[in-house]
């Protein structure tokens, strides 16, 4: 059985997709990443979280690339 979601990751995962996705930009500025990541919700935990994050950064091109930046 999986560990019941922290309160900020619930949090997280009830936002609209707008505000998920503005909640994303501040920690990483390319919209792509902020889609795909805001798009895979909800989360059980943490490292589903971390896991998606991981995929988004590996699939971004270079302009958002360099938009993170």
């Amino acid at each position: 059985m999986t560990p019941p979601a922290p309160a900020a990751l619930s949090g997280f995962n009830a936002l609209g997709a707008a505000e998920a996705e503005a909640e994303l930009l501040t920690c990483c500025a390319s919209p792509a990443f902020a889609r795909a990541v805001a798009g895979r919700r909800p989360y059980r935990d943490l490292a589903e979280l971390t896991a998606a994050a991981e995929a988004a950064v590996l699939g971004l091109g270079s302009a958002e690339v360099l938009a993170a930046l």
